[in-house]
């Protein structure tokens, strides 16, 4: 490979590869751009978001990684890139497992016969 040729590969976009995802896969794009905007709007009309606490701040800012991770897996998913899509949509879990974490109340979950504590 050339330096022209490596160099398109780090700057173009393409095209070719998304209209031939977004041909495959239209319904379901649509679907995930009405979830990524309803979660976004969500997020901005929390008490979460309009809390100025430090607890707050990291609580919105991993719930807001969460979303644009998966935004960003997507991307990648629709060039071809699987293992990378996967690793961004493990960012989105760990994202949202974080912000679980900090949450001022903490879920139970039950597990066979226990009950267990966040």
């Amino acid at each position: 490979m050339n330096n022209f040729e490596i160099r398109k590969l780090l700057v173009c976009d393409d095209t070719e590869a998304r209209e031939s995802f977004e041909k495959d896969f239209s319904n379901e794009i649509d679907e995930l751009c009405s979830l990524f905007s309803d979660s976004l709007q969500h997020l901005e009309e929390s008490d979460c978001a309009k809390d100025e606490s430090k607890r707050a701040g990291v609580v919105s800012g991993y719930l807001h990684l969460a979303i644009e991770s998966a935004v960003t897996a997507t991307q990648l998913l629709s060039l071809g890139h699987i293992a990378p899509a996967g690793n961004s949509m493990r960012i989105s879990y760990e994202s949202l497992c974080i912000a679980e974490t900090n949450r001022d109340t903490h879920p139970k979950l039950a597990c066979g016969m226990y009950v267990v504590y966040f």
